[in-house]
């Protein structure tokens, strides 16, 4: 369950304020507290009932740590008692989300064959690993902060920040949640509350998930990509995780506003930024000000010199980025940043009397690069995209067209009877959407102050309300198309293979291909034909192997299709027109098929399958799924 799926914004959402706002009239509003515990219970367990065990035994093992933190008397074994639990901390952390990138980078570098174990993710645990770190530091710092064990599980589970921040301490939340008289009913709050959310969900399913589709089609072949293509790729990636992030801030916040909390700012017009320096002090505020507070000051900061305070950034931005996920590109994203910070801490770049427009232009260029690097599946791929920006052309391929041309948006002018100016201007108008998102980012107010000046009514509240539909309602076009595909590997030599449906999708209807579907190859090697339903080969030489296609369907319920295969030497997802799909190369195909060296998966959400295609080795070319 997330913030803009069907569930959460039609039943979760308004059953809880509801109930929150009707418990907070009984008690002095104390039964309130526990139906936000109830329901951010609920969220969490909606995530996986793993999830919800990890946090419960990590929430009740730093409790009790702090407690005893507290209660001893001695410095040294206070201090000793902080390191076990900061220890404990960073070991759950490393153990769920890093042993398998640790194993299969010895296997790499010492050609070992250490087996990779499959670890589940539990569900925000960088975020409340954060938060516990801070709740042991600051009771070693401060002594017992007096909060009872209720107050210290409603702020540990307080679902609006449990998925994406922000990383609050115990006082933001603890004290005003319990605070007397606060729990009374406010429409005032509940209707700015209303209009916060309503603009994150704009941000995050009309601006985000749309952007997503063209930066997934560049990066699902990035060698093909003209010069055109590599820089609107990359701009459009940079638009949407600033949409996205932006877009959860804004909800969090809106959530926590309807029941009369204000969480701390946690995106603040990072695009307006004059420098990297100014971009990480708007982007992600809570996390820095965890590394400032928690890391970069206790490393010495800037007081030790300067070369010193060169190191220590370098060193905080290093582990940023591999707090941020589990791979090279993090960690290499995370280093570039620090590098930009320490090259304007030595050249003094804030003394430079440039224009604010230019020194903006400029931060927006550096970060952007940044960004290619943060979404590309390898260093290579982020290389690989670098090389295209040189490569030529004007004209913007295909594949990026169509995925313009898929946004919902689009399919609603082309109803409209708008085709000739689609077709015709198709380029000039993804770039005009483009340089419009650009500029709002540059001269936007953000949500938050938008949210303050808002002066409340009955009016604006409705609008509110209509505009949230309006938004949830624009994802039913698009919800037989709203599946998530990923490949995965397992050790050196297999992969794994998964759809899963999104909300969306749970209502959409299945349709029977044997009824209503034909397929129909539009291409098929010379002397090439089918030997019997969905098998193709030379009747001639079967050993030169051929083609054989299998159709799978997909369930719309809670499972998902998944397939594992073995014996994979090369894999890469591809793009097979509007379809995503997987590529794999393989050893051989132990048994009947052992002709058959090349897998391919396509999947075809609108009809709930998904194509199976074993390739012959006499044709080792990926373009065979077209």
């Amino acid at each position: 369950m997330l913030f803009h799926s069907y569930l959460f914004i039609l039943f979760f959402l308004p059953l809880f304020v509801l109930c929150y706002f009707l418990a907070g009239r009984y008690r002095d509003g104390r039964a309130a507290i526990w139906v936000l515990d109830l329901f951010s219970l609920w969220f969490l367990a909606s995530q996986g009932l793993g999830s919800l065990l990890v946090f419960a035994a990590c929430m009740a093992a730093n409790y009790g740590i702090a407690g005893w933190i507290t209660q001893a008397k001695e410095k040294r074994i206070r201090k000793l008692i902080l390191v076990i639990g900061i220890g404990l901390n960073i070991g759950v952390l490393f153990f769920f989300k890093y042993t398998v990138f640790l194993v299969e980078n010895v296997n790499a570098v010492f050609g070992s064959s250490i087996p990779v174990m499959r670890i589940f993710m539990p569900v925000g645990i960088s975020f409340y690993t954060f938060q516990h770190l801070m709740y042991l530091i600051d009771s070693y710092q401060k002594g017992d902060q007096g909060y009872s064990p209720l107050q210290f599980a409603t702020y540990d589970l307080f679902f609006p920040k449990m998925l994406q921040g922000p990383i609050t301490r115990c006082e933001e939340l603890a004290v005003p949640l319990f605070a007397k008289g606060r729990r009374s009913v406010s429409f005032e709050n509940l209707g700015k509350g209303l209009y916060g959310f309503s603009l994150g969900l704009a941000k995050k399913v009309l601006l985000a998930d749309n952007l997503a589709k063209i930066v997934n089609a560049g990066y699902a072949d990035v060698a093909q990509l003209g010069s055109a293509d590599a820089v609107i790729v990359m701009i459009c990636y940079s638009l949407q995780i600033y949409f996205d992030f932006s877009g959860y801030c804004d909800m969090a916040e809106g959530i926590g506003r309807m029941i009369g909390i204000r969480l701390p700012v946690n995106f603040n017009s990072p695009y307006q930024a004059v420098s990297i320096s100014d971009f990480w002090d708007r982007w992600h505020i809570t996390l820095t000000r965890f590394f400032t507070r928690y890391l970069y000051i206790p490393l010495g900061g800037s007081r030790k010199g300067k070369g010193r305070t060169l190191i220590n950034i370098m060193i905080v931005f290093c582990i940023s980025g591999l707090w941020h996920g589990a791979n090279w590109t993090f960690i290499v994203w995370g280093a570039f940043n620090g590098l930009c910070m320490v090259f304007e801490r030595a050249a003094g770049v804030e003394k430079w009397k440039l224009p604010r427009a230019v020194r903006m232009v400029t931060a927006f260029i550096v970060t952007t690069f940044a960004w290619s690097i943060f979404r590309a599946q390898s260093l290579s791929q982020a290389v690989t995209l670098w090389s295209r920006l040189f490569a030529g052309g004007g004209r913007l391929c295909q594949g990026i067209t169509e995925s313009f041309y898929d946004i919902v948006e689009m399919a609603v002018l082309q109803r409209a009877g708008a085709e000739r100016l689609l077709s015709g201007y198709s380029d000039l108008l993804l770039y005009a959407v483009v340089f419009v998102l650009v500029l709002a980012c540059f001269v936007m107010k953000n949500t938050g102050e938008k949210v303050e000046a808002m002066k409340f009514s009955l009016k604006k509240a409705v609008v509110a309300s209509l505009a949230a539909t309006f938004v949830l309602g624009t994802t039913i076009f698009a919800g037989t198309k709203l599946y998530r595909m990923s490949s995965s590997p397992q050790g050196n030599y297999g992969m794994t293979t998964k759809i899963e449906k999104t909300d969306a999708t749970e209502n959409t209807e299945k349709i029977d291909p044997a009824s209503q579907l034909a397929m129909k190859l539009s291409y098929l090697p010379d002397g090439m034909t089918e030997t019997e339903e969905g098998k193709y080969s030379y009747e001639q030489t079967p050993g030169q192997g051929g083609i054989s296609i299998v159709f799978y369907q997909m369930d719309t319920g809670d499972e998902a299709f998944w397939m594992q295969d073995h014996y994979v030497t090369e894999s890469e997802n591809i793009q097979v027109g509007n379809h995503d799909g997987v590529y794999e190369k393989m050893q051989n195909i132990v048994g009947d098929d052992s002709a058959f060296d090349q897998m391919i998966y396509v999947t075809y959400p609108e009809y709930h399958y998904v194509m199976q295609m074993y390739v012959g080795s006499a044709y080792r070319h990926k373009a065979m799924a077209g």
